[in-house]
């Protein structure tokens, strides 16, 4: 019932605006705000003027090309009966850590890391990433997020890797190395 009505309220407003741009004059109407209305209807005031518009943009388009069967067949060379199959899943060509890099130091920076990773292609549906500070899980599930803000990082020497796993069962597709960076902190006498 709910898709009737918008379809009949579709049709009164195709029928509405089709009315409109078939009509041959159109009014320009001031307001006695200053503002400026244009409509099909001549000025209730009788103070508007017949506006000519140009002519209506239009193109013919082209028919869309034939396919062959052989078309067909380049398209798909394994046939119609594996069309609907995913390719497999080749591995991720690139996954590492680009920030922080290798032996960075951090100085004053109150405890807060931010941990950027790079990751082509793009991360599959199904995987996550789990990060690891000094051997620690950071996240507590699988996350689908290449940015992390690390927490409570203090001044000694930290090492942080990621993993690519499987969300629903935990296998681990890829591994970064892992990254040493240090965390500083200046003293103040």
């Amino acid at each position: 019932m709910k898709t009737l009505i918008t379809m009949l309220s579709l049709l009164l407003a195709l029928t509405a605006s089709a009315r409109v741009i078939a009509t041959d004059t159109t009014y320009r109407c001031p307001q006695a705000d200053g503002s400026v209305e244009y409509s099909d209807r001549a000025c209730e005031d009788g103070q508007g003027e017949v506006v000519e518009l140009p002519a209506v943009n239009t193109f013919e388009g082209r028919p869309a090309p034939q396919r062959t069967a052989r078309d067909e067949q380049a398209a798909d060379p394994a046939g119609p009966d594996q069309a609907d199959e995913a390719p497999a899943f080749a591995g991720y060509a690139r996954f590492e850590i680009t920030d922080p890099t290798q032996d960075k130091i951090y100085w004053n920076v109150g405890g807060n890391i931010g941990v950027s990773i790079s990751i082509s292609p793009r991360l599959q549906a199904g995987h996550g990433i789990n990060l690891y500070l000094d051997g620690q899980p950071v996240n507590s599930r699988p996350e689908t997020s290449t940015s992390f803000q690390l927490t409570e990082v203090w001044p000694v020497t930290h090492s942080v890797r990621a993993e690519v796993v499987v969300i629903d069962g935990g296998r681990v597709v890829a591994t970064t190395p892992d990254i040493q960076f240090q965390v500083r902190q200046r003293r103040v006498n």
